[in-house]
């Protein structure tokens, strides 16, 4: 039997950022079927001889975001003749044009026809992180899913979201199903808190706490209310200490026009472009991380800062709040007060009240403060708490799906 050829459309899993991580997961995983043949087409980077599949690039054309002009070509180049599968890592809504070609004929009318002549099937890893009116998906969204063969979201509430959307029935046509990307645990040892904290000196002292806070810069991370909270934790107790790490320092957010604005500028430390051994020690070192994602479709820094030992604060939203829960964690959730519609495809966002997040991490620290970890068995705890989303453990459940779909 020959390897069926594979393009999984995302970010360039030689990239920074989320989707990249999962490109690069899955299709390093993947590549080592020899029921599959892998290739990847990908937004942001231009590709490493370090990754063990062929990898290719979008073009920075106009309305090519989303790889629309270069299909055609890509697949001829990595398939020929074969007939394969395009695998999506994407939110629906930047793939409506894979599932209406016509949408493409006045742009790039060769993809167009390209699309009709059926040289694959249509999968997808559906990234959510916010449902629409009704606890839906919005039209446009719903509309690009009807057009897969095989669905699979990253949660458990992500599959609600698209069953309620498409329907039972058209659900069960497209195979739906749920399944968490993982972590590689090994890359996130539980590691000595008192050496983690030494290497922070003199900005961080033995005896002082340190509050992590993780996120991109972007809309749908309220940095804003990061800042808000951490104010409020200062007042409260001069001596701790705050770290921001992201990816951006002025993006939508200005990270160091907050830290002036609320007067933390000389408690705080940003950090960008960090090694992951080196951000394992920063989780390690912090006492508490606080995750204001807006809506995640899962939400690495949640489930690292597990691994390393530190409990963390989220919004009770979306996959991250679902993940969460299922690893015993609901205490970690924070209610939203409203909810408010927010861009063109008519996403539910959760509305905060800082002064909520500031009382529940007040009352984690106090607990540790009462709770010492000093034989390290609730560090361990946390840990233990995220095993299943292990690769050892997930991976085979993701290989199952895609050779049942063979």
């Amino acid at each position: 039997m020959r390897p069926r050829p594979i393009l999984i459309l995302s970010d360039s899993p030689d990239a920074q950022g989320g989707l990249s991580r999962i490109t690069r997961d899955i299709s390093g995983q993947l590549a080592r079927n020899p029921k599959f043949r892998v290739a990847t087409l990908g937004r942001g980077a231009v590709g490493s001889r370090h990754l063990p599949f062929p990898q290719y690039c979008i073009r920075s054309l106009p309305g090519n975001e989303w790889g629309q002009a270069d299909i055609p070509k890509v697949w001829h180049d990595f398939a020929g003749k074969e007939r394969g599968i395009l695998f999506t890592i994407y939110d629906p809504t930047r793939c409506l044009w894979l599932s209406r070609p016509d949408l493409l004929r006045d742009t790039f009318p060769e993809t167009a026809q390209f699309l009709h002549e059926g040289h694959f099937d249509l999968w997808g890893y559906v990234t959510l992180d916010a449902t629409g009116p009704q606890d839906k998906l919005s039209a446009i969204a719903t509309d690009a899913l009807l057009g897969y063969r095989r669905l699979l979201a990253y949660t458990k509430w992500g599959e609600g979201v698209i069953e309620r959307s498409l329907g039972l029935p058209e659900a069960k046509k497209r195979h739906l199903t749920w399944l968490p990307h993982g972590l590689d645990l090994q890359k996130w040892p539980l590691r000595d808190r008192d050496e983690a904290k030494a290497r922070l000196y003199p900005f961080l002292h033995e005896d002082q706490k340190l509050i992590g806070a993780i996120g991109t810069n972007q809309p749908r991370k309220d940095w804003g209310l990061v800042a808000s909270v951490c104010r409020q934790l200062a007042a409260k107790d001069r001596e701790l200490r705050f770290w921001f790490h992201t990816d951006l320092l002025e993006r939508y957010w200005s990270i160091p026009a907050l830290l002036h604005d609320f007067g933390l500028a000389g408690v705080t430390q940003v950090s960008m472009d960090l090694s992951q051994e080196e951000l394992s020690w920063r989780y390690a070192a912090s006492d508490l991380t606080l995750h204001p994602g807006l809506g995640e479709g899962f939400g690495y820094p949640i489930f690292e800062s597990l691994a390393s030992g530190t409990p963390v604060l989220h919004g009770d939203y979306a996959g991250g709040a679902d993940v969460l829960r299922q690893c015993c964690h609901a205490g970690s959730l924070v209610t939203p007060q409203s909810y408010r519609l927010d861009g063109l495809h008519n996403q539910v966002r959760p509305v905060f009240e800082s002064r909520d997040w500031f009382e529940r991490a007040w009352a984690t620290l106090d607990i540790a403060d009462k709770c010492p970890d000093d034989s390290g068995v609730n560090r361990e705890a946390l840990r233990a708490s995220i095993a299943h989303l292990s690769w050892d453990g997930l991976w085979p459940m993701f290989e199952k799906w895609f050779e049942e779909g063979l």
